[in-house]
């Protein structure tokens, strides 16, 4: 479910693009759209499913609207490059993926069985991301930015 949300989390400036040429009644449509196919979904499935099926529905109703429709209007209708934008939103995709990988695969050698090692787990998947985002989604004068910034914090 929380893969779902990412697309939505990484086209808010889609949306105020969207509402600055008054063409937001759209995605106020699609929403209402996507909530009746889960609802139609979650109906269909809940007696032979039981409660994945509303996770089912949620997920079919979120890719369904907010991904593949909403990006083909940004795409068609609003002007936007989505091409281009999800291809240099892949790289940053892929190091969520691999780094979330990787400490799932460490939990089994160092369990999350208290608060402490729900924080050190927390710890490490940021010192993970951060420096492989620094790598993989800064360009280089972006990076030189965030290194004299933390560098100017130090010195204090």
């Amino acid at each position: 479910m929380t893969l779902s949300v990412m697309i939505p989390l990484t086209q808010n400036t889609g949306i105020e693009i969207q509402r600055a040429k008054n063409r937001h009644k759209v995605r106020s449509l699609i929403h209402v759209l996507s909530a009746a196919i889960d609802i139609v979904i979650c109906l269909i499935f809940i007696p032979t499913m039981g409660y994945r099926a509303t996770a089912i529905g949620y997920v079919a109703s979120v890719v369904l609207g907010t991904g593949l429709f909403t990006n083909w209007y940004y795409h068609t209708r609003i002007g936007l490059d989505m091409i281009y934008f999800w291809k240099n939103m892949l790289p940053t995709i892929g190091l969520a993926l691999i780094v979330t990988a990787v400490c799932l695969l460490g939990t089994h050698f160092l369990p999350v069985n208290s608060i402490l090692m729900f924080l050190v787990w927390g710890v490490i998947y940021s010192i993970l991301f951060l420096s492989g985002a620094m790598k993989v989604s800064l360009t280089g004068e972006e990076r030189k930015k965030v290194i004299n910034r933390i560098e100017r914090k130090a010195v204090r």
